[in-house]
């Protein structure tokens, strides 16, 4: 039996994409694919908590407990490996405390029963869904905004570690509303001042947003939240959010914006059962 172990990296869409590419490597040289993300420090949580994969020509596992924890990885153990997660040195990622470089997927080790990937692909995830228990969760926070607010634009403004200029975001919201005669605007932001500053340039607009992001002095959200569930599950309420709109203004250079044009683009690749009806404003 070969194992591909994928240890994840950087944000929610730059995790999914690392996965996405493991899924594709294990289909290629028939590996069963454990996927381990609650040794990353932006998720600490196992990704079926969250998350399914529907695919018929994949096995795969959330956990270690369907390997021999005596098998071994360049001299590492799996017991050893469990709790080591991916660590960047420079531009590339390496086993924790070890010169093991596990970036790049080298085409001589494709016949050794153990590989370890972490890292970044250019695919978006196949395949997946939400698991019915998140479903209800979304659907019960967010419904009821929805409802309230009904025909609006949505926003996705990334300003902390990813910026981006929010003189040409007011001035697209301004141009949308006066066209289409809508006043109400959602706003996901990773941003702690953005909201007051759209309230501030466009006073007659009724803008609103799930939650308030921390303030952490322009440091992106997702490695210093402390906690992780809450803040995947109000990421996940803002893409709901944003699918129900009519138009969409993305941050080009966000992986989530980019994650939710690419579903729009391709229904069977929704996490969402929803249609995908938004215009996207770039």
């Amino acid at each position: 039996m070969k194992y591909l172990i994928y240890k994840g990296t950087g944000g929610l869409a730059h995790m999914l994409n690392g996965i996405q590419y493991a899924v594709q490597l294990c289909k290629k040289e028939n590996r069963i694919l454990i996927i381990d993300t609650e040794q990353l420090s932006t998720f600490k949580n196992n990704f079926s908590k969250y998350f399914f994969i529907y695919d018929k020509n994949l096995t795969y596992y959330t956990d270690y407990n369907h390997i021999d924890l005596n098998l071994e990885f360049k001299g590492i153990k799996i017991s050893q490996l469990i709790n080591k997660k991916a660590q960047l040195k420079g531009t590339k990622n390496f086993l924790e405390n070890t010169n093991i470089q596990i970036e790049d997927i080298h085409e001589n080790e494709k016949n050794n029963n153990i590989r370890v990937f972490a890292g970044f692909s250019e695919n978006f995830i196949e395949n997946m869904r939400l698991q019915n228990e998140i479903l209800y969760h979304i659907f019960d926070n967010t419904n009821k905004i929805i409802e309230k607010n009904n025909n609006y634009i949505s926003v996705h403004f990334r300003n902390t570690d990813l910026k981006n200029n929010i003189k040409q975001y007011i001035i697209k919201i301004n141009k949308l509303c006066l066209i289409h005669k809508i006043k109400n605007v959602f706003i996901a932001t990773d941003d702690h001042f953005a909201f007051k500053t759209f309230q501030k340039f466009l006073p007659k607009l009724n803008f609103f947003r799930f939650q308030e992001p921390q303030n952490f002095n322009g440091k992106n959200i997702h490695y210093h939240t402390e906690n992780k569930d809450l803040l995947i599950k109000n990421t996940l309420n803002d893409l709901y959010i944003i699918v129900k709109s009519k138009y969409f203004i993305p941050s080009m250079n966000s992986g989530l914006s980019k994650w939710l044009i690419f579903q729009k683009n391709h229904p069977e690749h929704r996490i969402f059962d929803d249609e995908y009806n938004f215009q996207v404003i770039k």
